[in-house]
């Protein structure tokens, strides 16, 4: 039985050991650090691009495809105005084409310039004389003693809104900590005394800030949510984070979302209870495969955890394509219990302890002769050791002219002939130069021991 755990918990994991950790997914089209370029067949929600043509997984050979989706950043608008601004014949787009009626701005084919049909405030808005001077009296108490620079920095304005012409002025007030507030007052709102407005040409900067105002205010236009897809390809725009998400579902609040790839047949689940009730971890088989887990980080967004898992399911039908599994919010991500948390008793996730019927009883394979050891062997064989001739080897090569106790002695004779004879001499050192040598050995000898045992 645990032969067949094994050979089942190995092949498991062999088909996806390849693919387990971290990676990096080839980035979509279209993309690039901060930007994205939407295609034609990409959605819009809101702010938010939805684009099935994502990244690209590698499970087992098999190029997995994931959806994406990114969101604008706020100047977003401005980058799309430029765009139409440099290629009148988008125009004619659905989307495009309501955002220049809002703005009130027309391409003139005779003249090749963008205009603008609105209403100009200076020739359209008017005060009467008591108007006039009520308004300036009004100017005069907002900058302090009449003047408009005194106290405050006043800037007037008068701008239509909603058809209608109101008069204004820019209150610009310093704070105790030496910053500066700004504030807007309406001092009046009057109907427009000429609703028809000359046509008149505008540049670059005056056409983006007409489409997208750095400041929007009640019915100023609004880029709609598919003139990106009509823009020239490619025109990236600014994405802003957290963007982009792995395998989103479709929609304006998308989150990162699991996948599921199969690779291989099911297998027979060791650890299924034909006894107990049957329940998502409790299942006859079980699928192996690859969880594709979004695992962004800012510098590098696309990359993903490559996790083995073991799917309990209750049929020997093979998944033969990559599902999607739910996401999770990101405030929910700690609560929500990882697989093995969820069916701790799957192969996957034993750890290596595999829960089985106990092992039968061990024979006796041999008999030790020799019950103590190491111990037993010398008490029975030492003496047998002592006799041999390796053990009695030392003795025989130590010197036998010497007596034990006494000193050694070198003499030299010098008697070569009978004409030169010198008598012996005897050269050997004194006796107590022997006792120095030995304690100097010795004392080399207790160094040298615990140099080689302690280091040093």
């Amino acid at each position: 039985m645990i032969k067949k755990l094994l050979t089942v918990a190995a092949a498991a994991l062999f088909c996806v050991s390849a693919n387990a950790g971290y990676a990096q997914l080839k980035p979509p089209p279209g993309w690039s650090p901060g930007g994205y370029a939407p295609a034609a067949n990409d959605a819009s929600f809101g702010r938010i691009i939805f684009s099935p043509n994502g990244p690209t997984a590698t499970v087992g050979g098999q190029a997995v495809k994931m959806p994406a989706a990114y969101r604008l950043a706020a100047n977003a608008p401005r980058i799309a105005a430029a765009a139409i601004f440099a290629n009148p014949y988008v125009r004619v787009g659905a989307a495009i084409a309501t955002w220049l009626g809002v703005a009130k701005v027309a391409y003139d084919i005779g003249s090749g310039s963008w205009i603008s049909t609105a209403p100009n405030p200076e020739t359209s808005c008017n005060l009467s004389g008591g108007d006039q001077s009520a308004y300036e009296s009004w100017l005069g108490s907002l900058g302090g003693n009449g003047a408009y620079d005194v106290a405050h920095r006043v800037t007037p304005w008068k701008k239509i809104v909603n058809d209608k012409c109101q008069f204004g002025a820019t209150q610009l007030a310093r704070q105790w900590d030496g910053s500066d507030r700004s504030t807007d007052q309406v001092f009046v709102q009057k109907p427009m005394s000429d609703h028809s407005g000359p046509a008149r040409p505008l540049t670059k900067e005056e056409f983006e800030r007409i489409l997208a105002p750095d400041i929007s205010t009640p019915g100023s236009p609004q880029m709609p949510e598919n003139v990106p897809q009509e823009l020239p390809q490619p025109t990236p725009l600014p994405i802003e984070q957290p963007s982009p998400w792995i395998n989103p579902d479709p929609g304006a609040n998308p989150q990162h979302r699991p996948r599921f790839v199969p690779t291989g047949d099911p297998q027979p689940n060791p650890n299924y209870d034909p006894n107990a009730p049957i329940s998502p971890e409790n299942q006859p088989w079980y699928q192996p495969g690859v969880r594709i887990v979004p695992s962004p980080t800012v510098s590098e967004p696309w990359r993903v955890d490559y996790q083995p898992v073991a799917r309990p399911q209750p049929t020997k039908d093979p998944a033969t394509q990559p599902e999607n599994e739910p996401g999770t919010k990101p405030e929910d991500q700690t609560e929500q219990p990882d697989l093995c948390e969820k069916n701790p008793g799957i192969v996957a996730c034993e750890n290596g302890e595999i829960n089985d019927v106990g092992l039968p009883p061990i024979p006796m394979l041999y008999e030790r002769k020799y019950p103590e050891g190491l111990t037993g062997i010398w008490n029975q064989k030492s003496q047998q050791i002592k006799q041999s001739s390796t053990f009695t080897l030392a003795e025989r090569l130590m010197p036998t002219t010497l007596t034990a106790g006494a000193c050694p002695s070198w003499v030299i004779p010098l008697n070569f002939a009978s004409w030169a004879s010198y008598g012996e001499y005897n050269v050997a050192p004194p006796c107590w130069i022997w006792d120095v040598a030995k304690t100097i050995i010795i004392i080399s000898a207790l160094m040298l021991a615990r140099s080689l045992i302690f280091g040093g």
